[in-house]
């Protein structure tokens, strides 16, 4: 078990997605509307008392200043990613973008054919926010 403190400021935006649609148009629908190109790699493992779950991912790093966008299913087989936000079925990570404006973000997201939300998340209100940093 690693033991680490994550109180201090975290390195990347986290962003819910609400949506009622499959892991593959709701990457479909996201990619279209923001310009990326999110495929799928391995699956999340989320390791917990209560045993595992793994979850669908799907990332894309821009080549020209290399910010990774990493798509999380929130409910996978065996629970939740983040039990605490089950209102967001997708969870989007943004790393290596210091300049992120987060509004102009969640607002092309909402633009994309099936999200109904897209939401930033307080990274440092997320209680088990350890499983998307090794993530």
């Amino acid at each position: 078990f690693l033991d680490v403190d994550y109180s201090e400021e975290f390195d990347f935006t986290l962003v819910g997605i609400a949506s009622g649609q499959r892991e593959h148009r709701v990457v479909w629908a996201v990619n279209t509307a923001m310009g990326w190109m999110l495929e799928r790699s391995e699956d999340a493992e989320i390791v917990r008392k209560a045993g595992k779950s793994y979850h669908a991912r799907f990332r894309y790093m821009q080549p020209e200043d290399r910010v990774v966008y990493t798509l999380f299913a929130n409910r996978g087989e065996g629970g939740m990613n983040l039990p605490e936000w089950v209102q967001f079925g997708y969870l989007l990570k943004v790393e290596n973008d210091p300049w992120i404006e987060q509004d102009a973000l969640c607002r092309g997201l909402r633009k994309s054919q099936f999200v109904q939300a897209a939401i930033q998340l307080p990274a440092d209100k997320v209680k088990s926010i350890h499983l998307l940093i090794i993530g």
